[in-house]
Order: C-alpha cells, then sequence, then structure tokens
C-alpha cells in the first residue's frame, strides 16, 4: 500500500500523528522538512492541505481526539503504511523520548512490533 491509497480519514490520523511527532521535541530539523515534503508529494499538494487544516482543527491541543480518531483505523495495510511513515519522521533526526511516546502508543494499540529507536 501506498501513501496515496490512503482513505481522507487515515490521511488525516496520518498528519495529526506527523504534527505530534515533529513538535514532540520543539525543532523543526531538515530532515522533518523532507519527510513531510515527501507526505505532500505522494498524496498531492491539495490534499495534503485539506487533511492538514482538518487534523490541526480536529486535533490541536487534543490528543484523546487523535487516540479517538486512530482506534478508528481498522484497514491492517494502512496502519503498517503509516506507522512506517511515522517512525522515518521521528528517525530523520535523533529520536527524542518525546517522540517515541506517540509511536510506543501506536504499537500498543494496533499490535505492531516496536520499532528500534
Amino acid at each position: 500500500m501506498n501513501l496515496n491509497e490512503l482513505n481522507h480519514e487515515e490521511t488525516v490520523v496520518l498528519l495529526g500523528f506527523m504534527r505530534v511527532i515533529i513538535q514532540a521535541d520543539g525543532e523543526f530539523t531538515e530532515g522533518e522538512r523532507e519527510q513531510v515534503a515527501r507526505v505532500r508529494e505522494a498524496i498531492g499538494a491539495e490534499r495534503f492541505q485539506t487533511a492538514m487544516h482538518e487534523a490541526s482543527q480536529r486535533f490541536e491541543d487534543n490528543n484523546e481526539a487523535l487516540k479517538i480518531a486512530t482506534k478508528a483505523v481498522t484497514r491492517p495495510e494502512a496502519r503498517k503504511v503509516i506507522h512506517a511513515l511515522l517512525v522515518d519522521v521521528a528517525e530523520s533526526d535523533r529520536v527524542s523520548t518525546e517522540e517515541e511516546k506517540p509511536l510506543r502508543w501506536l504499537e500498543s494499540w494496533w499490535s505492531l512490533p516496536r520499532h528500534d529507536a
């Protein structure tokens, strides 16, 4: 499965968690910028903007809403694609403890193997 095969809700969840991971350590590194550009290119600029705006509106300062939306992602292949991309974002620079927390939550909820930080 490719990023462009995610449905709208899966894309919103992906971008919501991507924001959480990028903001977790208070830095927006060059590696993270490259990952954002990769996602924008893969799904298209308009779709990216729409989903990012929705993620910002729905999940701003509300991690509980993000967790609830994440629980609604049921397709195993979508979960794997989302998780793999989020690991790539976290690993694009030094993985901080703050970046690990949302990844661990996803791995636990979705019964995915832990990535090696």
